[in-house]
């Protein structure tokens, strides 16, 4: 027969083997208060069966270490048998009997079993020892033990019994709260699972649209130029081409190596890198300069860094050569004195990178778009539309944000500002 589901409250086993030792804590307290209490009255003839429930407590306790599972069932049928063998040595009088009921509704606690015959079998030991006492009237072996002051021992065990009950009460509660939590948490889990699904197929159905041009426009331009140079003998005209091909086949590469630099940003884990700013800022200058018109450009830099800042230096530097190219391609070259400003303010706790040029700019109605992916906001310049986006994506994922001013015809500002990796719960 197929297992039904499973039938327990606590599925940590950490957590039901820490319940099992406050039982027996709890069992093995009264235990030894009922004893001095007749100690001290001299009566001594239950001592020897609270001596043998003592060793008892202990072996569970002891159990508890390794089998938690057994010693969870142990638990329950021990107990009910020891308490109905005790209640029917001491009788009714002392109320002995009301922790058979702690025993029952603490049994979803302790045990741990997905079969419903065992668990309701083990839930009713204490209902059926119950009834044995009841159906013999408490004087099941015809011996009877004398306890003192029975009528004071049953306060207390009451008292004991509503304390038992309030700690199942609370754990009952506090499992309820716990699940609840767990739902909420899971339920915001798939809600942001289900946004990245979304934003993830929309990202698809927008590049799946973009390849049908930016992926095969230069394939297709090589062809034919490839077609053209078959019955072309002019030398002259064949390196022009040869240019021409080159020229769509660095298309092709720069679209292949933004796709591979957003799939990279997506999957790769996050790297703590203690980043120098000025190093890396002359790294980026120093691999730009051989770039189309940037030596027509004047650039500066001004960098005021106190103390480590840990990023992901990789990430970080992807970020800003693509800003710093795109400075580069849209570059005002019919001003006297084009130029590109970085500015770079950082401590142990955060850092804002400023990135200024003088360049065309951009226009107004086209700023709140150049974060999508694939847009571009001039066509006069080569590119993919993904320099941006993957921008953006990255400083998310590096728990910093961008935001870029521009004004069409006088240049464009880029402000990012980041905080480092090992102080970014303290921002969040």
């Amino acid at each position: 027969m197929k297992d039904s589901k499973p039938l327990i409250f606590i599925k940590d086993k950490l957590n039901r083997k820490r319940i099992i030792n406050y039982i027996c804590y709890f069992a093995l307290g009264i235990t030894i208060f009922s004893g001095f209490f007749d100690f001290f009255l001299g009566q001594f003839e239950a001592n020897g069966t609270r001596l043998i429930i003592c060793l008892i407590i202990g072996g569970i306790y002891f159990l508890n270490k390794t089998k938690t599972d057994l010693a969870g069932i142990l638990v329950n049928v021990i107990s009910s048998i020891v308490l109905g063998i005790y209640s029917c040595l001491v009788g009714r009088e002392p109320l002995v009997h009301l922790y058979l009921f702690s025993v029952l509704v603490g049994t979803p606690f302790a045990i741990n079993t997905r079969n419903r015959k065992v668990f309701f079998s083990i839930l009713s030991i204490p209902i059926i020892v119950y009834l044995m006492l009841e159906a013999s009237n408490f004087n099941f072996f015809n011996i009877h033990l004398n306890t003192a002051n029975p009528e004071v021992i049953s306060i207390f065990n009451i008292l004991f019994n509503f304390i038992l009950i309030q700690f199942y009460v609370f754990l009952t509660i506090r499992i309820f709260q716990k699940n609840e939590d767990s739902l909420i948490k899971n339920e915001n889990q798939l809600k942001k699972q289900n946004l990245d699904l979304v934003k993830v197929n929309k990202a698809l159905d927008r590049f799946v649209y973009s390849e049908s041009h930016d992926l095969r426009a230069p394939i297709s331009s090589v062809l034919g130029l490839v077609e053209l140079s078959k019955t072309e003998e002019n030398l002259e005209t064949l390196n022009h081409y040869n240019k021409l091909k080159a020229e769509s086949l660095q298309k092709l590469d720069v679209y292949i190596n933004d796709v591979l630099d957003y799939s990279r940003n997506q999957r790769m884990r996050l790297s703590n890198d203690e980043v120098d700013f000025e190093q890396l800022i002359d790294t980026i200058l120093e691999n730009q300069k051989f770039t189309k018109n940037a030596q027509l450009i004047l650039f500066s830099k001004k960098i005021n860094q106190e103390g480590l800042f840990i990023t992901d230096e990789k990430r970080l530097k992807s970020i800003l050569a693509n800003i710093v190219s795109n400075s580069i391609k849209y570059a005002d070259l019919e001003k006297t004195n084009p130029k590109i400003n970085i500015e770079i303010y950082s401590d142990r706790n955060k850092a804002e990178i400023i990135i200024s040029d003088n360049g065309i700019g951009i226009e107004k109605e086209m700023q709140s778009k150049i974060f999508n992916m694939f847009y571009r906001a001039n066509a006069t310049e080569p590119g993919t539309g993904l320099g941006l986006y993957i921008a953006k994506e990255t400083i998310e994922v590096l728990n910093g944000t961008i935001k870029i001013d521009s004004a069409l015809g006088e240049g464009t500002t880029c402000i990012i500002n980041l905080v480092s990796l090992d102080k970014a719960e303290d921002f969040l």
